[in-house]
């Protein structure tokens, strides 16, 4: 699971990159989720920065907030 915790962190820090130009703070980040998330619970600001950093994987009912918020590629980080 480490690999692809790796590169979601990648993949995830380049959508952020195309959105705001930098890489906001996790609180900042955290919030802009959780203003999207409607049909999944709400994440806090250690939980992104576990995904900036490579050390957990969003489950795919969170992916798929961020599919439509940031265009981040659902498919490649599928687990069942």
């Amino acid at each position: 699971m480490g690999k692809l915790n790796k590169k979601f962190a990648t993949h995830f820090k380049e959508q952020i990159l195309k959105r705001y130009k930098r890489i906001p703070s996790a609180g900042f980040l955290a919030n802009e989720f959780n203003l999207r998330a409607h049909q999944c619970e709400t994440v806090s600001r250690e939980a992104v920065r576990k995904w900036l950093n490579g050390m957990a994987m969003p489950k795919r009912d969170k992916l798929m907030v961020m599919s439509r918020w940031l265009d981040v590629k659902v498919d490649l980080f599928h687990q069942d």
